[in-house]
């Protein structure tokens, strides 16, 4: 009988033993869920960071405070918890509602910079197609896919931007268009080009660019 009560003890502390070590083995599981889930918000949270820098320092484009505040408060939270080493869903769910607020306020500031910043470019570089020995539809759709870079994150959006920007700038100032030579082009494109627009600086402009026998006006 006693042999049978130690028995029925030692598999009641067997048991026993087992669950807990079920349980920590789920805590453990569901730990590395959450630290899976932290690795990657803090991946993003630095992709953000980087497209932040990449547009502000080579683009022109300027954060809002807002911005601000919001980046220099998840970095804290960031950096708190990586020190503190405890990590919660709850923690990594601000980060992430932080991250959305910070995301949403850049597409709204770039997209209203986007358009501010390059439909002239783009308008002149329309007008220029025909009349540069550069790939210009090249360099504006280069530009363009830059419009929603934030929809993938995709930094190398930014970067072609930038540099298609400044290519799109060198081919304007080389043609040396000043705002004469922009509307008879313009006018040319839209075929309402008359003789009156041949003005002495736009015919200059034509001979020094070699393009007088381009050049069309019909009734």
């Amino acid at each position: 009988m006693i042999i049978l009560s130690n028995t029925l003890a030692m598999k009641a502390k067997n048991i026993k033993q087992f669950s807990f070590n079920m349980q920590e083995a789920k805590k453990s599981a569901d730990q590395k869920k959450i630290d899976d889930r932290f690795s990657e918000i803090i991946g993003n949270i630095g992709s953000c960071i980087k497209q932040v820098y990449l547009v502000v320092n080579h683009s022109g484009f300027e954060c809002t405070e807002e911005i601000k505040v919001h980046l220099k408060h998840i970095l804290d939270e960031s950096r708190c918890i990586i020190e503190q080493q405890q990590v919660s869903s709850q923690r990594i769910a601000n980060l992430q509602k932080e991250l959305k607020l910070i995301q949403s306020e850049l597409e709204k500031d770039w997209h209203e910079y986007f358009i501010e910043e390059t439909s002239s470019i783009n308008e002149i570089l329309k007008l220029a197609q025909n009349i540069s020995n550069v790939d210009v539809n090249r360099i504006r759709n280069n530009i363009r896919c830059a419009e929603s870079w934030y929809e993938n994150n995709d930094v190398k959006k930014i970067e072609t931007f930038i540099r298609s920007l400044s290519e799109a700038k060198d081919v304007i100032n080389k043609l040396e268009l000043n705002e004469d030579i922009l509307i008879f082009l313009k006018k040319m494109v839209d075929y309402a080009a008359t003789v009156s627009d041949l003005t002495e600086g736009v015919l200059t402009w034509l001979k020094k660019e070699k393009l007088e026998n381009r050049v069309k006006i019909s009734f």
